[in-house]
């Protein structure tokens, strides 16, 4: 018989751990016999201990907790948790007969608190303590039992763990706060092991501070591992989430708050973030000091910071980021008229008054606390009415507002996803919302609605209809039967004082809004996402008018009444009854009318930021069909514009003093300048005026300011009049007492000057400084209006005739942008002269390198325009849209734009999708010429209709051998065609251009290309192919051998690189008459062997024989391209001269000879390994398939 009763007591009377894991262990394994069915007299034979689960008695749980604890505590950190903690949560979390879990933890919890957290404990015991505290939860969570509804009573365990130790809770967060205490570590250790183990994420462990790599903070989690085999309910997620914020998780850094949030409020349902949604709007209190509440200023996890990200979760229902918003916006921008209490309203009353559903009958009402900020203690006020408790629920509102404008709606994305994907929900094991490729549903609700129509509807709402008492927690949604007349006065008051002018136009705005939404659906109406774009720019407008103060509420007026103004000249849409002339001619009508919307679209965009910003690029993509050629046409000339600078800042100063004063002068009262009309005297709109101020900056620079008065004489003989000398006593006296200012003396008022609130004057400018400035003001606006040429081009660039000039201008932006990057670089480096470059200014290094990532966008949304007007269909479309004249007159500009000295400082991307536009142009060319689709497609005509092609390249070729530092563009060119149209290349003199180089590098380079870039991706059924292989051959042969010539007067370095590029070529001369075509059959066509003839191969081995007699060691490339060529070279031979093989070798190599003694000398095993294939610049992709 077990003394197990006797073991259990251990010295001095304490629990001894181990023999209690043992008799929990047994205690299980009783409980499983006894289930199945063991017999009775079997089991009277086990420890009472065991059979009567004596251990759930409150007095030995206790002590066996607190031992539990102990145990822990001794335990080194960092170490294995013991064996017997795994066995007593088992034995914990299962229920039986004699035992309730969740009655236990009453005892268990707090016993273990008391044990591991002892009050006034050094941060050594605090750290032993919270890394127990992880141990317990993650073997409580690992080793409970499920069940059919979840996680068995592991879960109400983990919530009593949270909610029943709160000094662990607490001293984790503070240690995990405070990153200098000594329990930091256990801290960290324990919160990444909790994460772990609930979220079944794992996270990356932070960097040391100051040791970040690439500059950014460290992810959230590096690595998601499969979902664990049980979730947690969202009634524990929000209870653990409850539990930490009481304890301080506000207060921490902001990446541990997100990997919570990650754990516990990402995974919620649509039902969980609907309750944790009505729990906070429950938690808020109704009265807020502004500088003290942490609600307010969202420094905490919960309250308005928390609702603004339940706003944006990705499973929030429409009625809980309608609460969200509502909230924000009414506390941020509405005061209650009168003292009150509990002051709130229904979600439900104001959904029933608008016609939205927002909640069932059976679903709990969200009711909207009305906060009674409190102003400061000294009572000052701040801006128009508001003061700083506001502010913060201001710049959530609009960051919210912002983000859900965005994208779609969760409850969209999950209404068409459950059609879409129903048959495969049974198989899902992620139940995430689906994403919808789609901008149709942005900014909606579900029912269609858009959430900034709803906003304006609750700010009517509220100021019309009075807040409700709310003392009990609940509140009568039932509206009035009757909607009676309102009283302005009893609702709420905007803190805002807008103007009679702006309440107008805003009513206007909305009048016209609703009107145009009401229009029903048919063929003469415009489709619902474009009327949505039409209404969503005022309705933005008309609520960042309460946003905006001073100037730039007038500029958000004025836009606000020029759209006002456009959907008041909108006429109806035509009446099906009517003629099809006269639907006709209103259909025109409406087109010219909402021609101007993207215009002010355009310079909305431009210039405003966030919300407005969000509407005008809606407002751009939907209705940009509509766009004029002259909105278009502004856009295109103004990215391309820009002002030149002068090369050192002599010559700019120079410039400035002989500007004539007033001229340049755009904020003198002179006169109104002529570039501010048109030509029928009409003010122009403010893109065509920046414009104008554009093309004008190239010649005239800005006028020097009024010049300073005329200075004081300096000297020796001047003597000012009021010049008072005084003494060392007679100066301080002078300070303390002398010429008081105010209440105090000069001393006190100079001492003073800095504190009370005095302007700190910012250093003076050059005017050098102010340009460079202004510059790169310029620039950071052209990305936002290359945002827009990109949507339009993708939109609208093979519909339009105008969309032929948008891909032309951008190429242009493109090749000068890349130039201005590189201004000052590449001609220095390129040379080899030994120059050294001018040193450059921090603001120039940084406008070069806003060129530099101009540059870079421009090639991202060419590219990308590029392949979407490069299908087949399309390309026939477009190119009836230009004359073949029109088409090679662009393409020869662009080809001359791109041949300046200093484009290729920017690297590859900008010069390849520059060559890539040219190759377009030149194949749209061709497509007008054939004139029809079937034409292209016939293998027939493939090789005509390319005279522009041809004329364009043998100009490149020209250009390459002759001009400097036209090397790079050059190359991008005939890469883009070699691998776009390699053909089109076998027609060009490269032999003739290749020996008339003007530099060794140059020809280098040409071999190069043609070695790398055309012979690999011809096919073998081009015609002339064999010729233009063999030539190419005795072309590199002829190269090899003037290198080995007396008389060149080149380097060591430079022979062997010549030699290099030569011997590459002619490898790939071999490699190419060798090469077999791949294609879908099984058949393959084996490509013709080299045309030489004998003396020409027998000429090319004794060269390569020779380069590799001089070399100095048998290693390196140039040795082992000798050998390959050698080797080819013998076996090219024998199969021409018929020769057989002996042993898988042909007689010519057995009989021996110059090549075969050259290679069993030099036949080493590293000339056995794989052959390293040379590799050229950057390819682009074949982007122009259908081409």
């Amino acid at each position: 018989r077990w003394n197990l009763e006797g073991d259990l007591a251990g010295e001095g009377g304490a629990i001894d751990v181990h023999a209690a894991g043992l008799i929990l262990e047994l205690r299980l394994a009783y409980e499983d016999a006894e289930k199945a069915g063991a017999d009775p007299g079997a089991l009277r034979t086990w420890p009472a201990c065991v059979r009567k689960d004596s251990l759930t008695k409150a007095d030995t749980l206790e002590a066996v907790a607190r031992a539990m604890g102990n145990e822990l505590k001794a335990s080194p950190l960092g170490d294995v948790a013991p064996v017997a903690l795994g066995q007593f949560c088992r034995w914990w979390s299962k229920a039986s007969k004699t035992r309730n879990p969740v009655e236990l933890q009453e005892v268990i919890w707090p016993a273990l608190d008391a044990t591991i957290f002892p009050e006034k404990s050094w941060p050594a015991v605090q750290a032993q303590g919270i890394w127990a505290f992880a141990q317990f939860a993650t073997q409580l969570w690992k080793t409970s039992v499920p069940t059919e509804s979840g996680g068995g009573h592991a879960e109400a365990l983990l919530v009593g763990l949270f909610e029943k130790m709160p000094h662990g809770v607490r001293l984790l967060l503070e240690h995990l706060r405070w990153t200098r205490s000594k329990a930091h570590d256990a801290a960290e250790f324990a919160h990444r092991q909790l994460i772990e183990s609930l979220g079944g994420i794992s996270l990356q462990p932070a960097a040391p501070v100051g040791k970040k790599k690439h500059g950014g903070a460290p992810s959230v989690s590096s690595t998601v591992d499969a979902a664990p085999a049980r979730q947690l309910s969202d009634e524990t997620r929000l209870a653990i989430l409850t539990s930490l914020g009481k304890h301080g998780l506000g207060r921490c850094s902001g990446i541990a708050q997100r990997q919570w949030q990650e754990v516990l409020l990402a995974p919620l349902s649509p039902a969980g973030v609907q309750k944790h949604c009505a729990t906070l709007l429950a938690s808020i209190p109704p009265r807020v000091k502004a500088e003290s509440d942490d609600a307010a200023k969202g420094s905490g996890i919960g309250g308005a910071a928390l609702l603004m990200q339940l706003a944006q979760h990705p499973r929030a229902p429409d009625r809980v980021v309608l609460a969200s918003l509502c909230l924000l916006f009414t506390n941020g921008y509405f005061a209650p008229r009168a003292a009150g209490q509990g002051l709130c309203y229904s979600l439900r009353a104001f959904g029933e008054s608008n016609e939205l559903k927002v909640t069932d009958a059976a679903e709990t009402d969200f009711v909207i606390p009305v906060l009674r900020i409190e102003k400061e203690a000294d009572g000052t006020p701040g801006t128009e009415g508001s003061f700083s408790g506001h502010t913060p629920w201001r710049v959530k509102f609009w960051a919210a507002l912002a983000a859900i404008n965005r994208r779609t709606s969760p409850e969209t994305a999950m209404k068409y996803g459950t059609s879409a994907t129903s048959a495969a929900e049974d198989d899902a094991d992620d139940a995430n919302v689906p994403i919808l490729k789609t901008f149709a549903t942005h900014g909606c609700l579900s029912d269609g609605s858009m959430w900034l129509s709803r906003m304006h509807e609750w700010w009517d709402y509220v100021s019309e209809t009075a807040p409700q008492a709310d003392t009990t927690g609940s509140v009568a949604s039932t509206p009035p039967k009757k909607k009676s007349k309102t009283n302005r006065d009893s609702g709420l008051q905007c803190v805002v004082d807008l103007d009679e002018e702006d309440v107008a136009v805003r009513k206007r705005a909305l009048e016209l809004c609703r009107n145009i939404l009401r229009e029903p659906e048919d063929e003469s109406s415009m489709k619902p996402r474009q009327r949505n774009a039409l209404c969503t720019l005022p309705l933005a407008l008309a609520l960042v008018l309460l946003q905006a103060e001073g100037e730039e509420r007038k500029g958000v007026r004025e836009g606000l009444q020029e759209v006002v103004g456009v959907l008041e000249r909108l006429p109806p849409r035509p009446d099906p009854s009517e003629s099809a002339k006269k639907q006709a001619k209103v259909k025109q009508k409406r087109e010219e009318v909402l021609a101007a919307v993207p215009r002010v679209a355009a310079e909305l965009f431009v210039e405003s930021n966030s919300l407005v910003r969000i509407a005008a690029k809606t407002a751009w993509r939907e209705l940009g069909e509509f766009a004029s050629e002259e909105t278009i046409a502004s856009l295109c000339t103004s990215v391309a514009a820009v002002e030149e600078e002068p090369e050192d800042e002599d010559a700019a100063e120079k410039d400035a003093d002989a500007a004539p004063e007033g001229e340049g002068d755009e904020d003198g009262e002179g006169e109104k300048s002529s570039e501010d009309e048109d030509e029928d005297g009409e003010p122009k709109s403010r893109l065509d005026k920046r414009t104008a101020r554009l093309l004008k900056a190239r010649d005239a620079e800005q006028a020097r300011d009024a010049k300073a008065g005329p200075t004081a004489s300096t000297g020796e003989n001047d003597e000012d009049p009021d010049e008072v000398m005084l003494g060392t006593d007679e100066v301080w006296a002078h300070l303390q007492e002398g010429l008081d200012v105010g209440d105090g003396s000069l001393l006190e008022a100079f001492a003073s000057s800095g504190l009370d609130g005095a302007e700190v004057t910012a250093p003076k400018q050059t005017k050098r400084q102010q340009r460079l400035r202004q510059r790169q003001e310029q620039l950071l606006l052209k990305f936002r209006e290359i945002e827009l040429l990109e949507v339009f081009a993708m939109r609208f660039a093979d519909k339009r005739p105008i969309g032929v000039r948008v891909l032309h201008d951008l190429c242009g932006a493109l090749l000068g942008a890349a130039r201005r990057a590189s201004h000052g670089v590449t001609e220095d480096q390129t040379e080899g002269e030994g120059t050294q470059s001018k040193k450059v200014g921090k603001a120039t290094a940084v406008l070069r390198r806003l060129e530099g990532d101009l540059a870079r966008r421009l090639a991202d949304v060419l590219s990308r325009a590029l392949k979407q007007v490069s299908r087949r269909s399309s390309l026939c479309a477009v190119a009836k849209q230009q004359s073949p004249e029109e088409w090679a007159t662009q393409a020869r500009s662009l080809l001359a734009n791109g041949r300046g000295t200093q484009v290729a400082g920017t690297g590859a991307r900008p010069l390849e999708t520059s060559a890539a536009a040219i190759f377009w142009f030149c194949a749209a060319h061709r497509a007008n010429k054939l004139g029809s689709e079937e034409a292209l497609q016939d293998k027939a005509q493939a090789d005509s209709g390319w005279e522009l092609a041809n004329e364009l390249l043998r100009t490149s070729l020209s250009d390459w051998g002759s001009r400097k530092n036209c090397e790079r563009w050059c190359e991008a060119v005939f890469g883009a065609f070699a691998v776009r149209g390699p053909r089109l290349l076998l027609g060009l003199p490269w032999a003739e251009q290749i020996r008339k180089s003007r530099n060794v590098f140059v020809q280098r380079s040409q071999l190069t290309l043609v070695a790398t870039q055309l012979l690999p991706v011809l096919p073998p059924d081009t015609p002339g192919v064999v010729a233009f292989t063999g030539s190419f051959a005795e072309l590199c042969a002829e190269v090899l051998e003037d290198s080995m010539a007396a008389s060149v007067t080149l380097s060591p370095a430079q022979k062997q690189k010549v030699r290099r590029g030569a011997l590459r070529g002619l490898q790939a001369a071999l490699r190419a008459g060798k090469r077999k075509r791949s294609g879908a059959g099984r058949k393959q066509a084996r490509r013709p062997d080299l045309a030489v003839d004998e003396e020409v191969a027998k000429r090319i081995a004794a060269c390569v024989k020779r380069v590799m007699d001089a070399l100095p060691g048998r290693r390196g490339q140039v040795y082992h391209l000798c050998l390959h060529l050698l080797r080819s070279l013998r076996a090219t031979n024998a199969d021409a001269t018929g020769g057989k093989r002996k042993g898988g070798r042909s007689e010519a190599a057995a009989s021996g000879g110059a090549a075969a003694a050259a290679e069993s000398e030099g036949d080493t095993s590293s000339a056995r390994k794989k052959r390293r294939r040379s590799g050229g610049g950057e390819k682009e992709p074949a982007a122009f398939s259908d081409i």
